[in-house]
């Protein structure tokens, strides 16, 4: 989605940039980000910001000092002004960035008339993508993440300064999908592109965990779990996550008994183990 929009004539739409904002905000417990910011917490959250820019080769944020922003909000803002000017788009009238898993700022970002586009996807999917790509995938952690934030979102879906967008509509139905955000976003959006920009000179190939995706909007990249119905993170998901599963249109599933029994059953096991142990050291903080 980023991708797509940033290779629009009038968007410049970073993919995994001011990321550092983000885990610094949470981490140093930024409750308002309209709230001014104590100088530690100023010096923190550019340096995150200037390693990050550094990393990905994005000039022009090496000259931010504390004088140049009060609150958070204000150094997002100043933040997606450089990533215009370092991009050079004349034509741009939207400039954003994408955020994965981000449920912290949510609100907040709305309420200070951000435009967000929220992006979900079958969690069967979801997970396979997830072990494919990451050697620390966690089953347990990523089907508990996708119903959180799938629960959380719940709250802003009526707001008019969002709208969810399915991934598998952003392939099959792309001219639809489209319009709302182009109603959203009060700009023209193009379908018919040959190819994707990354970023300033950079061009989007693909971003599939699989490796097997060779087109634009390519319908491979869709219910891989059908042919995987067999796995732990698809038997899991299908049965934990029945009732978002439906919500969502998503495809029905019902693994055999005999199968999908030891999997719960090791699933709730952990559960109430990390359950215990979390109780424990909450004990123990409170005697110490």
């Amino acid at each position: 989605m980023a991708n797509f929009l940033n290779s629009q004539n009038n968007m410049t739409v970073y993919a995994d940039f001011l990321i550092s904002l983000f885990v610094s905000g949470q981490r140093l417990q930024v409750d308002d980000i309209n709230t001014a910011l104590a100088d530690r917490n100023k010096n923190i959250l550019i340096a995150g910001l200037k390693a990050e820019a550094n990393a990905m080769n994005v000039e022009g944020f090496d000259n931010i000092t504390k004088n140049d922003f009060n609150t958070w909000n204000d150094l997002f803002d100043l933040g997606l002004r450089k990533v215009v000017e370092f991009d050079e788009n004349t034509e741009t009238k939207v400039v954003g960035i994408k955020k994965t898993i981000e449920q912290y700022f949510i609100g907040q970002l709305l309420e200070n008339d951000h435009k967000i586009i929220y992006m979900y996807r079958d969690p069967r999917d979801v997970l396979l993508s997830a072990k494919n790509r990451f050697s620390d995938f966690s089953l347990y952690t990523s089907i508990t993440r996708w119903a959180k934030s799938m629960d959380h979102i719940e709250e802003f879906v009526k707001n008019k300064n969002m709208v969810l967008v399915k991934y598998e509509d952003l392939i099959l139905n792309k001219e639809d999908v489209s319009s709302k955000i182009s109603d959203l976003l009060g700009v023209e959006i193009n379908t018919n592109l040959s190819t994707f920009k990354l970023r300033k000179g950079s061009i989007y190939k693909d971003n599939s965990s699989f490796h097997d995706v060779s087109e634009l909007f390519d319908e491979k990249a869709l219910y891989r779990w059908k042919n995987d119905k067999d796995s732990d993170e698809v038997i899991l998901a299908s049965c934990l996550l029945k009732d978002q599963i439906a919500k969502y249109d998503y495809e029905a599933y019902s693994p055999e008994k005999g199968r999908s029994k030891p999997i719960l059953k090791a699933y709730h096991k952990k559960m109430r183990n990390d359950a215990i142990k979390r109780g424990v050291k909450k004990v123990l903080r409170i005697k110490s």
